[in-house]
């Protein structure tokens, strides 16, 4: 789908799946028809956008604009909500189920929580040194894992790929920033761009079964990176086992074409030496005739002899007779 001149800084896709928002270095705000694949409304900003961001509702959206974030109603055409500001860049966004409060990852590794009803600019609660590094992604577990109402937990993951799942119940604008309660940390050993949380179906055996299972969930979306590594060796290996596999075959191959050759050789070999050369054969061919003709010599000297004697004896009895 075309639409934008330039680079998509951010998608969001509607609850429903049908419709998509995006922006770009264009200035552009566009939503997207998901069912048709084409583009339905285009609106200019002010501002480039970094990221745009629909509710759980999929009543409003919200635009990270650097250090400010305004939310707009999607039914009246995006009118604006209410205007968030910070003094630090937001790199990430999460809205709360009900749309009343608004999570953001700071560019310092801070979490801001703003009370979207009290219409106030500033953040109500900071968590600081949440992360080392800017929070590139906030996402909440799936209510089919926390069970029916708001999700008990969200995950945040930083750039030096720390990954750490909070108790949500623990992150209201009435707490303060000590009460926010870490549940689990990983390390992927890799840098995180972006995150998607997927936990199982909620286990029939309570909340505390539940939790278990969503903190394993978030744990094993942590661990996606360091996996994804480990994964990539395996397969490397794999592969690696496999040309060899592939190299032995062709190698006995090899070998045995080698030995059949000098098989045939030795075969050859010994066919040639049972088999005379040709010139063994001339000579045998030659022998054979001076032999005829010696054998026809001597009958020939033999008949003669024969001759000269029955002459002799005819004169012999000529004279007689005289």
């Amino acid at each position: 789908m075309r639409g934008h001149k330039g680079a998509v800084r951010g998608l969001s896709v509607h609850p429903s799946g049908r419709l998509a928002l995006s922006v770009g270095h264009d200035r552009a705000l566009r939503m997207w028809n998901l069912a048709k694949g084409r583009c339905s409304y285009t609106a200019r900003l002010e501002a480039e956008a970094d990221l745009v961001a629909f509710s759980p509702g999929g009543d409003a959206y919200a635009l990270l604009c650097d250090k400010l974030v305004t939310l707009h109603s999607a039914a009246q055409e995006g009118a604006v909500i209410a205007r968030l500001q910070h003094n630090r860049r937001v790199v990430s966004l999460l809205q709360q189920q009900d749309g009343a409060a608004l999570l953001a990852g700071l560019d310092d590794g801070r979490l801001a929580l703003w009370d979207v009803r009290a219409q106030q600019q500033q953040p109500v609660l900071e968590v600081r040194k949440a992360h080392g590094c800017r929070i590139r992604a906030i996402t909440a577990v799936t209510p089919a894992c926390d069970g029916a109402g708001p999700p008990l937990h969200i995950a945040t993951a930083s750039s030096d790929g720390v990954v750490k799942l909070w108790d949500s119940r623990t992150l209201s604008s009435s707490s303060s920033s000590s009460s926010l309660q870490e549940l689990a940390q990983v390390s992927t050993q890799g840098r995180i761009t972006g995150m998607v949380l997927s936990a199982p179906e909620r286990a029939a055996g309570g909340a505390a079964t539940a939790a278990v299972g969503a903190g394993g969930a978030a744990a094993a979306a942590a661990a996606n990176g360091r996996q994804a590594q480990k994964q990539n060796k395996q397969n490397k290996q794999k592969q690696k086992t496999h040309l060899q596999q592939q190299q032995r075959p062709s190698e006995s191959g090899a070998d045995n074409d080698e030995q059949q050759q000098q098989q045939q050789q030795q075969q050859q070999q010994q066919v040639s030496r049972m088999q005379p050369s040709k010139q063994q054969q001339q000579q045998q061919q030659l022998g054979k005739l001076q032999q005829r003709a010696k054998k026809q010599k001597h009958s020939n000297a033999a008949a003669a002899a024969a001759t000269a004697a029955d002459k002799t004896q005819h004169l012999c009895h000529g004279c007689k007779r005289r």
